[in-house]
């Protein structure tokens, strides 16, 4: 039984992607408002179809310009947190080559950092800046890698820098970009 529901979660995931690579291609090729909504929407289908439900406590930040910083403690962590709000990821480039995957990063704008490449941190960080400073909400895991949750490993500052930029809210007003821990 375990394995025809493996099966089953399979080819659910294989349709769902086959219907979502295309449609958000041509958002974001477009730049249609439908580019930020829809991987809200992939992600909670998928959510469902592996039988996660996603619970929130407090409120998220609906703010533009935020950067949320969380552990990472598994690589459904992407589908969960993008089942809430609309978020970008922050992840190794090595993510950017992996079939399937690199692709379906790329599609909902994951920012790629080098992390062997010490000398790109700047650049990397001016990159997420720029996301932030158009309205973005960016995910960022400042540990760099996952663990099992039960405590905070040590931050990778670099990246965090980001952070230390001004966006314009809603109201029009200059403001210093807002860190929400997850």
């Amino acid at each position: 039984m375990q394995t025809l529901r493996g099966v089953g979660i399979a080819i659910g995931f294989i349709a769902l992607t086959a219907a979502f690579v295309p449609v958000q291609w041509l958002a974001l090729r477009f730049k249609f408002q439908l580019a930020d909504t829809l991987p809200v929407q992939f992600a909670r289908g998928l959510c469902r179809l592996i039988g996660i439900r996603v619970e929130t406590y407090g409120r998220p930040c609906r703010e533009r310009g935020v950067l949320l910083a969380c552990n990472h403690t598994s690589y459904l962590d992407m589908p969960v947190l993008a089942a809430v709000i609309p978020v970008c990821f922050v992840a190794k480039s090595e993510v950017a080559k992996w079939a399937y995957f690199g692709t379906l990063s790329r599609l909902v704008r994951t920012v790629f950092v080098d992390r062997e490449r010490r000398s790109k941190a700047g650049e990397q960080r001016d990159a997420i800046r720029e996301r932030l400073e158009a309205g973005g909400t960016i995910v960022l895991f400042p540990e760099g890698t996952s663990n099992d949750g039960n405590r905070v490993l040590s931050f990778k500052s670099a990246l965090l820098g980001a952070a230390n930029s001004m966006v314009i809210d809603a109201s029009g007003q200059k403001r210093r970009v807002l860190v929400q821990p997850v």
